[in-house]
């Protein structure tokens, strides 16, 4: 009456609807932080690599310096100075590994596995032949490294091209502005069940019951009197509608709470792609420029060390282009990780992939037959909602 059922209706859609959403807010913020600790995970052992690799040729360095030194060509200068560049990149390989080990784990507890078995998903006996294929090349080239390899053989994920442009209807499709929406239309159909309260109320009651008596032996015996009451009723709070007023407004106030929330949740999603979208633009600037580092000190590495064995330069040079190698390539790789973490953000901050939950089912197989074996769920696990 005075659509008060109908408004109640369309509250209780909107609130089942807006916990979907919510649903799909959750999906999409764990499936980010599963690739942002997949990349992580490729970032760190990529690194790890690079400085065992660089350990070798430093060690090699340092056997080259000691058979000098022994042979009166070089001072024990030249023999300590090459020993402290390799320890320094030996005392930092140990944080390198714990940053590796510490998103292995967090991989593990995102996708709800052991960490041996997040190994194994991880595959890293792949990732160790396609290491060794480069290492193959890389011994084929008398230790004189190529610039042009470090992307074919790089274990972190290549970013995609993006579109510098960004349609406004893609950042609509964010969960969590179809839930703020939702509460909003929740709400707002709260204020047609309490104006429905300033008019009367009309309904029907009734009953049926039969007449009974109790014999020896504690037998029932039934008569033929029937009981029957049917009429209609009538309600109208009349004399309290200061309070029905107030609560009218109290609704009304609830649902501009709900749009203010709406207006500050799309000005923030906006404030994260156009913030996302810039940091990956100019990550990958960084990225150009970070490439040209490492192409430039490779080359220069294998100048000073090809000059160095025929005499024409001195040997802290060559630590000199060394270290300046060492430290292209890590910041390279760095890099490269926030690039592809910054396509992940940017993915995050449009709402993921919503095509990934069309069509399936909130609850995993595993769990609906855990619930169906304690409790009878199968009327309510037969229940699909989706959004569209």
């Amino acid at each position: 009456m005075w659509g008060r059922y109908a408004r109640g209706i369309e509250s209780a859609e909107a609130s089942l609807y807006a916990s979907i959403a919510s649903y799909h807010d959750i999906l999409v913020t764990i499936s980010a932080e599963v690739v942002r600790n997949y990349v992580n995970y490729r970032t760190f052992q990529e690194r790890v690599l690079l400085s065992e690799r660089n350990i070798e040729i430093q060690r090699r360095v340092v056997r080259i310096t000691q058979i000098q030194y022994e042979t009166g060509d070089v001072t024990e200068l030249d023999v300590q100075q090459a020993k402290t560049q390799l320890y320094n990149t030996e005392s930092a390989l140990p944080s390198l590994k714990i940053g590796m080990m510490q998103s292995r784990n967090a991989l593990a507890v995102l996708l709800g596995t052991l960490p041996e078995q997040t190994e194994i998903l991880l595959n890293d006996a792949q990732i160790s032949a396609k290491v060794k294929a480069f290492d193959n090349k890389y011994q084929a080239q008398r230790n004189q490294r190529l610039s042009a390899d470090y992307d074919e053989y790089s274990l972190i994920p290549a970013s995609p091209d993006l579109y510098p442009r960004i349609d406004a209807g893609l950042v609509l499709r964010r969960p969590d502005l179809q839930l703020a929406e939702l509460q909003a239309q929740a709400q707002n159909a709260q204020i047609g069940i309490a104006r429905a309260d300033l008019y009367p109320s009309f309904s029907l009651f009734g009953a049926i019951g039969a007449n009974s008596t109790v014999k020896a032996g504690n037998d029932f015996s039934f008569s033929d009197a029937l009981n029957l009451s049917l009429g209609p009723a009538f309600s109208w709070n009349i004399f309290q509608y200061g309070r029905v007023k107030n609560n009218i407004r109290i609704q009304d106030a609830r649902f501009q709470e709900t749009l203010t929330n709406y207006n500050k949740q799309v000005l923030l999603a906006v404030q994260e792609v156009s913030t996302a979208l810039s940091a990956y633009q100019l990550n990958q600037t960084q990225k150009t420029l970070a490439f040209n580092s490492v192409d430039a000190s490779v080359r220069a590495y294998n100048i000073s060390l090809t000059q160095y064995e025929n005499g024409q330069i001195s040997f802290e040079r060559l630590l000199n282009s060394l270290e300046k190698m060492t430290r292209s390539e890590d910041a390279y790789a760095i890099v490269k990780g926030n690039v592809a973490n910054q396509v992940v953000a940017l993915y995050k901050s449009l709402g993921g992939g919503w095509e990934a939950q069309t069509g399936r089912a909130f609850i995993r197989p595993d769990t609906q037959e855990q619930l169906q074996n304690r409790t009878d769920w199968v009327i309510c696990l037969m229940m699909r909602y989706c959004l569209h």
